[in-house]
């Protein structure tokens, strides 16, 4: 716990430290002595141009605080100039600023497509590469450039290979991986997480809540996910079409064509590794064999619960294959793959006498609960994590509170009856 806590100060201070550095060069080059950024030199104006005027809020003659107006007022006019400085500029100095390198560079990057197991695989890996170097992605999607100078050697999230082929070139030495599922797997288990978590959010706690039972439905009806895949846009930023297809060509609104599935193909393509969640310990047994590692370890995490599923009837999967048209074609592409790649992995290690890769399944509780773990994980959150985690514990408490005294006055209406 010590050495915990000890490196998040030792983090800390050289992450601050820095900060500071790239803000004394921006307040120095850019906001006092550049001959661009005409505002914030204004702003800098106003603490000498207060000192010397004829005001003093503060009479100079009084001990100890006769100075704290002048000394606020330049301080305000600095910040106030900082600000004003244009974010392009501010970028600039940054680039040639780079924070220290605080973990190993980036060597794999997880591209989840939702409902795949990547809870599981992020664990899994996470275990392996170490916690203080794995960064999981919450609401933004951060520059894996800037996420490499800051030491992590994993990174796990929402984000399209696309979206880093977008960003810029990309490292040879960088390892991307996905998982493809059964198209209809990943459709019933979207509807089975809104299902876990219907309290969450508004839309879902009318559906669920309020318009399932109206209707006379019960919310592991076949009729009810119907429903759900007709109005999805209520439910999720993208549409209930094709979704891995829509997540492997970055294109996840709008209609979908040939075209993309094509651009989705490629995609698969150029990634080192393309897994399958109904061949899990297959999938994990090949990447520990393109990493070169000889064991790994998982727990099986997030999975639904007996009262999340639907059962399936011949008219509720004529339904969800109108939605998985081209998502069918991709997995049969992916799966065609993953048996060349894993066959030439079993070869392979034939012809050289060794044995495949162990994967073991631990019954036990998963490494992540340990508190050093927990503890060590809190250290790759970005402020915007920080907003993101403390915003969500807020949402949880006053929800919460909110329940509770809807509760207490339904039992002191039926008392009072």
């Amino acid at each position: 716990m010590l050495a915990g806590w000890l490196f998040i100060w030792w983090r800390f201070l050289r992450l601050a430290l820095h900060r500071g550095q790239v803000e004394l060069a921006v307040l120095g080059r850019l906001a006092l002595f550049s001959p661009t950024c005409p505002a914030a030199k204004l702003a800098a104006l106003i603490g000498p141009a207060y000192w010397l005027g004829p005001v003093d809020l503060i009479p100079n003659s009084l001990p100890y605080i006769g100075y704290l107006d002048q000394t606020g007022f330049l301080l305000g006019g600095l910040v106030l100039a900082r600000n004003l400085v244009p974010d392009d500029r501010v970028r600039a100095i940054r680039d040639r600023l780079p924070p220290p390198v605080l973990g190993a560079p980036i060597t794999l990057v997880f591209c989840h497509c939702p409902k795949t197991a990547g809870t599981s695989l992020f664990r899994a890996l996470s275990h392996r590469l170490g916690y203080r170097t794995s960064y999981l992605m919450r609401r933004r999607r951060p520059n894996l450039a800037r996420l490499q100078r800051r030491g992590f050697a994993f990174v796990a999230g929402h984000a399209p290979y696309g979206h880093y082929r977008d960003a810029g070139p990309l490292d040879s030495r960088t390892c991307f991986v996905t998982f493809y599922r059964d198209p209809r797997a990943v459709l019933l288990s979207r509807f089975a997480h809104m299902l876990r978590h219907w309290n969450d959010h508004a839309a879902t706690r009318h559906f669920f809540g309020t318009e399932l039972p109206a209707r006379g439905l019960a919310r592991t009806a076949p009729e009810a996910l119907q429903l759900f895949l007709a109005r999805y846009g209520e439910f999720d930023a993208s549409e209930a079409d094709n979704p891995q297809t829509r997540f492997a060509a970055n294109h996840f609104f709008g209609p979908l064509d040939s075209g993309h599935l094509e651009r989705a193909k490629e995609t698969f393509a150029a990634m080192e590794l393309v897994g399958c969640t109904e061949r899990f310990e297959e999938s994990l047994r090949l990447l520990a064999y393109r990493l070169g590692w000889t064991r790994l370890t998982y727990h099986r995490l997030n999975v639904s619960g007996s009262g999340e599923r639907i059962p399936m009837t011949p008219a509720l999967a004529a339904e969800l294959d109108q939605h998985l048209a081209l998502d069918h074609q991709l997995v049969a592409w992916a799966a065609a793959r993953f048996d060349r790649d894993y066959a030439a992995m079993v070869a392979d290690c034939a012809a050289q006498g060794r044995p495949l890769p162990e994967i073991e399944l631990l019954d036990a509780e998963p490494p992540f609960r340990r508190p050093r773990n927990r503890l060590a994980a809190a250290t790759t959150l970005l402020p915007d994590d920080w907003r993101w985690w403390l915003g969500t514990r807020w949402e949880t408490r006053r929800r919460a509170a909110t329940a509770s005294v809807s509760r207490r006055r339904g039992a002191g209406d039926r008392d009072r009856s």
